[in-house]
């Protein structure tokens, strides 16, 4: 099991809390913090970082005196301190008992309250453990808590252009993972939180761009979405307006949509999948992360899979590990369309996001396996997935302009290849009419890109007695690559 997370870092705060515990006794305040400062000075201040911390979690009548000794005791500003937090809340949170779960929150608001620099990080880790809206009873606890602590310090919040889309977006999608007759009092809650942070930094949640659409659209006919639409709109004094929401979120925007364990296991996942027994893999996997939770946690951990994981290194092979888990990914969600709420239109929007998120030059190193990604759905015999897949190449052949020069010759052959399999099952009759999608010409691939687009297919269909298909769509006055 690799992919979890080492005992280690639990025994080291279980030996410092012992070697800490009997100065805890000390008749005196000033006892203490000089044995603590002595611990400091002889470079153990991790060890009494990492005590006083622990004896914090697990002892609430000390909490105030102890995170006073923690500050004065700590020579970097408490930035030891929150890193210890941070990786304590994504690596073993789910192994606290509860009541040391709720120390946790009021030692966090502790730190909010003393402006601790990088406390944000904490806050962020802790919006990971609830941001993808698992219906689990504890996820549910800390959602509510959490609400609780960021409204009750939104003044700090609101310092932090950074932090408040991350928030905003996290919330927004919670309330729409909440359904609003069973839990309409938290959905109220949230969706309140979310306004209050869009009216005090409407341009920074803009910074979410497309996802910001996404998330809003559960929510088309409430007060919030016209809200937001209007500010779209009015917020561009002297002509110049704000960014429309056509972009895309950074990486640090979309930390909450996959969880700390998920992400591990996605990172697992890919280096393992070329070894033995693939397929019990697979199938763990699934049911740890994918039973019952519907198209929602596909697109968030295909988006992980475009933003957050490294595009290079032994374990990704230049992007085929990468490639092949989102591949499988959407096969399972062609598999079980029934699980959660998955529907056709969601797919269209997917696709539509994803062609539109590789379309930004700063992601060229993942253009490729994006293509192979999109071209491997855009072959899914399925017919109730027919029409999906015309949209998808239609979208295919306008994103290419700037893709598809980009991708090496196996890709362009791949995605050559698919559309003569499309092709082929038009003829059959197992797909909508072809007309409308074969329109090549270089403005879309370029003049070496159609060159290689045309000759993959027509060595392809040559003798299947289709190219008249191919040729109905080429007739055109810029198709100089067909001479």
């Amino acid at each position: 099991m690799a992919f979890l997370a080492p005992d280690e870092d639990e025994q080291r705060w279980l030996t410092s809390f012992e070697e800490v515990r009997p100065l805890l006794s000390l008749p005196t305040e000033a006892g203490l913090s000089a044995q603590l400062h002595e611990l400091v000075a002889q470079g153990k201040e991790s060890v009494a970082v990492c005590g006083l911390l622990h004896a914090m979690l697990h002892d609430h009548s000390q909490t105030s005196r102890l995170f006073y000794h923690l500050c004065c005791c700590a020579r970097d500003g408490l930035a030891f301190a929150l890193t210890e937090l941070k990786a304590l809340v994504l690596t073993r949170h789910h192994r606290l008992p509860q009541p040391a779960k709720a120390q946790l929150l009021l030692v966090v608001s502790k730190l909010l309250e003393a402006r601790a620099p990088l406390a944000e990080e904490v806050v962020v880790a802790l919006l990971r453990l609830v941001g993808t809206g698992d219906a689990a009873s504890t996820t549910l606890w800390l959602c509510d808590n959490l609400l609780s602590l960021l409204v009750h310090h939104t003044p700090w919040l609101l310092e932090l252009d950074h932090v408040v889309p991350v928030v905003f977006l996290s919330f927004l999608r919670l309330a729409a993972s909440h359904p609003m007759e069973a839990m309409r009092e938290r959905c109220e809650r949230e969706l309140r939180f979310c306004a209050r942070l869009w009216a005090a930094k409407t341009r920074e949640c803009l910074e979410l761009g497309v996802d910001l659409t996404l998330a809003l659209y559960p929510f088309r006919h409430t007060a919030i979405l016209k809200s937001v639409l209007s500010a779209v709109g009015l917020l561009a004094p002297e002509g110049e307006k704000v960014r429309q929401p056509s972009k895309h979120a950074s990486a640090y925007h979309l930390l909450s949509r996959v969880t700390p364990d998920a992400e591990r296991c996605l990172l697992f996942m890919m280096q393992c999948l070329d070894e033995a027994e693939p397929r019990r893999h697979l199938k763990w996997f699934a049911e740890r992360h994918l039973h019952g939770r519907g198209l929602v946690a596909i697109q968030d951990m295909l988006r992980w899979l475009c933003i957050r994981a490294a595009p290079s290194g032994p374990a990704f092979r230049g992007g085929y590990a990468r490639w092949k888990l989102a591949g499988w990914l959407l096969q399972h969600a062609m598999e079980h369309p029934g699980d959660g709420a998955g529907h056709d239109h969601q797919y269209c929007v997917l696709w539509a996001l994803l062609l539109d998120f590789f379309h930004d030059g700063a992601f060229w190193l993942h253009r490729e396996p994006a293509l192979l990604l999109l071209v491997h759905y855009a072959g899914d015999p399925l017919e109730r997935q027919a029409t999906v897949s015309k949209q998808l190449l239609q979208a295919l052949l306008v994103a290419p302009q700037k893709l598809f020069p980009f991708c090496t010759h196996a890709a362009q052959t791949c995605i050559a290849s698919a559309f003569c399999d499309f092709i082929d099952r038009a003829r059959m009759g197992q797909v909508p009419p072809l007309q409308p999608l074969l329109r090549f010409d270089e403005r879309h691939f370029g003049l070496t890109g159609l060159s290689a687009l045309l000759a993959t297919m027509v060595q392809r269909l040559e003798n299947r007695g289709v190219l008249h298909l191919l040729a109905a769509g080429m007739r055109s006055p810029t198709n100089t690559a067909l001479e």
